[in-house]
């Protein structure tokens, strides 16, 4: 695999190229590196040096003054920042990362439903256990409560007593019928996960 290097404009091998501690690597080969051959840059109208490469020509505060997306140089949408294709991309990542955070949450508490044994990730859901769930929810008045709750819950073992899984039905059976009615109609602890 090839990369073009910003400073000389040559076609390399990408071991050419030193590795950044994300993963990716750096823009500039080793040679010019070692020789001290360092990208073009161009001055941005407000003064700031940008890349020889921005297409825009424009640094970033101006590009998104001018109604520029911060992400790239597309359009951003009206009143905001960014583009509909980066807005839709940071969405995606967003719901990818509370995801991993709700199931690393639910195999810490159990991982299955306390009343009946499921076991499906997408049909279980962190209880309150005194069933104070909506009050908690009025009194934090934030609404990102769910992703900091289950931050909380993988670092603190003092609140992971006072929260369990439960699947959705034996969630909605809990909050009509209570727990005992609940356990009575499955007949107790159910590992095989059915109802």
């Amino acid at each position: 695999m090839d990369k073009l290097c910003s400073a000389c404009g040559e076609l390399k091998p990408i071991t050419n190229f030193k590795p950044k501690g994300n993963g990716k690597r750096r823009s500039i080969c080793k040679k010019c590196v070692k020789n001290g051959i360092r990208i073009p840059v161009r001055m941005c109208p407000c003064g700031v040096q940008i890349a020889i490469n921005n297409k825009s020509g424009l640094c970033d505060k101006c590009r998104v003054a001018n109604g520029g997306c911060i992400d790239c140089n597309n359009v951003a949408l009206p009143g905001g920042s960014r583009c509909r294709r980066c807005c839709d991309k940071r969405s995606a990542e967003k719901r990818r990362h509370r995801l991993r955070i709700r199931e690393l949450v639910i195999s810490h508490l159990g991982g299955k439903c306390e009343f009946c044994g499921a076991s499906i990730l997408m049909f279980l859901t962190v209880d309150h256990k005194n069933g104070d769930g909506n009050e908690h929810r009025r009194m934090v008045k934030n609404r990102y409560i769910c992703l900091e709750l289950y931050r909380r819950l993988l670092v603190g073992d003092d609140i992971r007593a006072e929260f369990r899984v439960l699947c959705w039905n034996c969630n909605s059976a809990r909050f009509i019928y209570g727990d005992d009615a609940v356990m009575l109609s499955i007949g107790g602890n159910n590992s095989d996960g059915t109802h």
